[in-house]
């Protein structure tokens, strides 16, 4: 079952969604992951927000709707499989691309993700498949 949804940003996501050309939102437990997503994508200029598990990237999918999720699937407190359902069950972010990024991925509903990456991924290939499914969904 998928928390309700708690505001987290002050920000409305229309001034969120402004500030650059396209919002990522990158969940990852593993900081070291997350902190060289954040940057690669930065230097490629996105906008990106960070979650470190799978309840704190839905609350703020929700308040940010942001242009493409990209999820660790194995993470504390919430996995990205029940992130993935969640996010795919809400109205208002059912639409959003979402990627999946595993060392191993077994899941008994591929149709959650947009695209699976695997991990560890090189950089060039997940920068094209991010810049492929930003531009389908625009």
């Amino acid at each position: 079952m998928c928390p309700s949804h708690v505001p987290l940003l002050s920000a409305a996501p229309a001034a969120i969604a402004s500030l650059q050309s396209a919002i990522i939102l990158v969940v990852d437990d593993e900081r070291p992951i997350l902190l060289l997503l954040r940057d690669l994508l930065e230097d490629e200029g996105y906008t990106v927000l960070t979650a470190h598990d799978g309840a704190f990237g839905l609350a703020l999918a929700q308040d940010a709707k942001p242009d493409l999720v990209l999820t660790d699937l194995m993470m504390p407190t919430m996995d990205g499989l029940a992130l993935a359902r969640c996010l795919r069950s809400d109205p208002g972010t059912a639409h959003i691309p979402l990627v999946a990024m595993t060392a191993a991925y077994r899941t008994q509903d591929p149709a959650l993700f947009t695209d699976v990456i695997a991990k560890p991924f090189e950089v060039a290939p997940l920068i094209a498949t991010i810049g492929a499914l930003l531009a389908a969904a625009a």
